[in-house]
């Protein structure tokens, strides 16, 4: 079987959102590259002691991800009005 296209599709996927994350956090994600001796793998990206993350983590302690995800959207459209 060929899963070229889709390793690569997802290979590429990944890479966008990190880089993303990666610039809105400024801190690089690490890289673990494996394989199976018998076949597959795969590539783990893991940031550490990030910013943005950090913060999360603390807010998510006191509040629930319901909490977070309302907010997130109602400033993300008091953003959208304002432009």
């Amino acid at each position: 079987m060929n899963i070229g296209g889709p390793r690569d599709y997802f290979e590429g996927l990944q890479a966008r959102i990190v880089g993303e994350l990666e610039a809105l956090d400024g801190k690089p994600f690490r890289r673990d590259e494996w394989a199976r001796p018998e076949g597959g793998g795969g590539i783990a990206r893991v940031i550490e002691d990030g910013n943005v993350f950090a913060e999360l983590m603390n807010t998510v302690r006191v509040c629930s991800l319901g909490q977070i995800t309302n907010t997130l959207f109602e400033v993300g459209g008091q953003y959208r009005r304002s432009m």
